[in-house]
């Protein structure tokens, strides 16, 4: 996680680097410019990652489904897509509701802000975390807290409350993420990293759109939208119980008693 937490931070420091300069060819040269340079950037950046090592470590067979799928990870694939889909949700819902229902459109700004904040915050507070504190736990620890947070933001709705639902979820979502990752680099095989990592992008993609249709499709209320949040995040939390205490007592009956 620590490694994946500094690239998070690499990746905050590169955005707040190339912001001004964004704007200067936007000044200059349009939105045209602006894409072009991106451009550059972009073919500029896969050439470097052409020439980056590709070291041999031999490691133990490990088991690897269909088209990548790793079947230790289903658990917390589970609460990792369910907070991509509800990422989705929280955008468009803030997006929507908040034009439709009158608010002012400082609301969205706020809520963007701190959830950007939150994540920003999750990349400095992974490397800290205890070694011995497991990434399953992490992931639902995260999903939990993002309920709790949506519960409280229904409650007492108010500006304020629901920046702070935002820094939680954001902060939330990224750790989940971290842990994730961490898990898929320890249990995928050597030379399937890049297929394991596709196939679980890909269903995080697809949860995120998912989620991203309910409030563009239906004329959700910002308030009731925070109560279905709660309800979504501690019912995976939930589901995710379930699932590790069941293989738990799986692997303990499975296991040969000793005489």
């Amino acid at each position: 996680m620590r490694s994946n937490a500094r690239l998070g931070r690499v990746a905050v420091a590169g955005a707040l680097t190339a912001a001004p300069l964004g704007v200067g060819a936007v000044r200059l040269w349009g939105s045209g410019g602006a894409m072009v340079l991106a451009g550059i950037v972009y073919a500029i950046c896969a050439l470097v990652t052409l020439r980056l090592p590709h070291p041999r470590v031999r490691t133990e067979p490990k088991p690897l489904g269909r088209r990548g799928r790793i079947p230790i990870l289903t658990g917390p694939a589970l609460g990792a897509t369910g907070m991509r889909a509800a990422t989705g949700f929280i955008l468009f819902l803030s997006a929507f509701a908040i034009r439709r229902e009158g608010f002012p459109s400082t609301w969205f700004a706020a809520m963007a802000i701190s959830a950007a904040l939150g994540g920003f915050l999750a990349d400095l507070l992974a490397p800290r975390l205890p070694e011995t504190l497991r990434e399953e736990f992490i992931v639902v620890g995260c999903t939990v807290a993002a309920g709790l947070g949506a519960f409280f933001a229904f409650q007492a709705f108010s500006l304020p409350v629901l920046a702070i639902f935002a820094l939680t979820a954001g902060a939330a979502t990224e750790l989940g993420r971290l842990a994730f990752q961490s898990l898929m680099q320890a249990h995928a095989p050597e030379g399937a990293l890049g297929r394991v990592f596709v196939r679980y992008e890909v269903m995080f993609q697809l949860a995120w759109v998912a989620g991203a249709l309910g409030p563009a499709m239906l004329p959700i209320d910002f308030k009731d939208g925070m109560l279905i949040m709660a309800g979504f995040y501690l019912a995976l939390a939930g589901a995710w119980a379930v699932r590790f205490f069941r293989g738990r007592q799986e692997s303990l009956g499975a296991s040969p008693q000793v005489p």
